[in-house]
């Protein structure tokens, strides 16, 4: 990237910051309506690490928290007792550290779309990514779909350079993509199926790839194989896979599915009336892309659209990847809604539509390489519209019910 596009990347970035800070200082609710369920563990290890007696103890306090705590996996957990331990416990510290993992959002973003397509379109995805109401009032939230969504984005734009012509001579893509799905297990665990399809299809999209370029097929398979056994062996802690130690982690995905199989049948009601309501979910999920249907009707639906006839026009390519990533988790999105999953399990979902359908849209207003009249009119509205949603809830709810969870704030 020569050094302007990079100066305006960064200063988009710091410009799209502002909503986020503007919600860790005005918002006065509480992180989470449930955050006692994913954070309250934090407090006792905070505790034991106080308690230790030197620093050996209190990085065992940290260490044990992350292999042993909790019925979810607990790195963006840990990395939150980490900063409190440094730092000290406050509203700040558990608050901001979950800025870390929206600057990994946005930026993966940003690297998807320039991969796609051009700088222009890496620039309108991490906007539209970054100023969704959605995933600013997650960011607030201590969500762990949230620090699961930072991470798959950040796999998609991995899997996308391992595409690229020269990734087969290449080890470090391969190892930094399996590094990120080997840190997408301990998120949430609703997260498998985009990491399975990543994993799965990275190397296959590759392999085709290179057939078609008349490249030797050696050194890409030592490259999947490479990115594979990163994979499993940075989760092999939390699938089980380590029968040698002693003491297991209780968030082990073995006893997740356990819990949640009703998630995949066997919910209340009839069959029919649980399809319904799990369609209406998954219309309600693909509604608030950006806390109104004037995004979904006017950009996503017909975005979505036009990205599918440039992807069934070339199916193996970058944007072909992720659409299969999309396109193959929609049944399982509709299975789990019908039986009592909410959006934010599927919550990753939403940026990889947006970036497919800023995709499909860039093809359709883009005019040699240039914007014509009527594509810098939608991305004008678009993006206006988008500063305007990220804004706007916030200021609302200094003064009543906050429109993103409160269905009072309409009335």
């Amino acid at each position: 990237m020569s050094r302007r596009p990079a100066l305006q990347a960064v200063l988009l970035a710091l410009l799209l910051v502002l909503p986020h800070l503007l919600f860790l200082a005005v918002d006065q609710r509480p992180p989470n309506d449930h955050d006692t369920w994913y954070t309250k563990g934090v407090a006792d290890s905070w505790t034991n690490a106080q308690l230790a007696p030197d620093a050996v103890g209190k990085v065992k306090a940290v260490a044990e928290h992350f292999l042993f705590e909790g019925w979810h996996p607990q790195l963006a957990q840990t990395l939150m007792l980490a900063a409190m331990v440094l730092l000290g416990p406050s509203l700040l510290v558990f608050r901001g550290i979950n800025l870390l993992f929206w600057a990994l959002l946005v930026g993966s973003t940003y690297a998807v779309g320039r991969q796609l397509r051009s700088h222009r379109l890496g620039l309108v995805a991490m906007t539209l990514v970054a100023w969704m109401p959605g995933m600013l009032a997650y960011a607030r939230k201590w969500e762990p779909m949230f620090h699961g969504s930072a991470f798959s984005a950040f796999a998609w734009a991995l899997a996308l350079r391992c595409l690229a012509p020269d990734a087969a001579r290449l080890r470090w893509p391969w190892l930094a993509l399996g590094c990120a799905l080997g840190a997408r297990f301990y998120t949430h665990p609703t997260g498998l199926p985009d990491l399975g399809l990543t994993l799965a299809l990275t190397p296959l999209f590759a392999f085709v790839l290179a057939r078609r370029r008349g490249e030797a097929l050696g050194p890409l398979l030592r490259r999947a194989a490479m990115l594979g056994g990163t994979t499993l062996a940075l989760g092999a802690w939390y699938l089980g896979l380590l029968p040698v130690v002693a003491q297991e982690p209780s968030y082990k995905l073995e006893y997740y599915l356990g819990w949640r199989a009703s998630y995949v049948g066997g919910g209340e009601g009839d069959l029919l009336q649980r399809q319904v309501q799990g369609l209406r979910k998954l219309s309600n999920a693909l509604w608030h892309w950006h806390w109104h249907p004037v995004m979904a009707l006017a950009l996503g639906f017909p975005g979505l659209l036009a990205a599918g006839r440039q992807i069934a026009r070339v199916p193996v390519t970058g944007a072909g990847l992720l659409g299969a990533i999309f396109l193959l988790q929609l049944p399982l999105v509709q299975i789990t809604f019908a039986n009592g999953a909410v959006t934010p399990d599927w919550l990753h979902l939403m940026p990889l539509a947006i970036i497919l359908a800023a995709f499909g849209l860039s093809a359709l207003v883009d005019v040699g390489g240039r914007l014509g009249q009527g594509g810098r009119a939608l991305l004008v509205v678009s993006l206006g519209y988008a500063a305007l949603s990220a804004v706007g809830p916030q200021v609302v709810s200094l003064a009543g019910p906050d429109p993103l969870l409160d269905s009072r704030a309409y009335r």
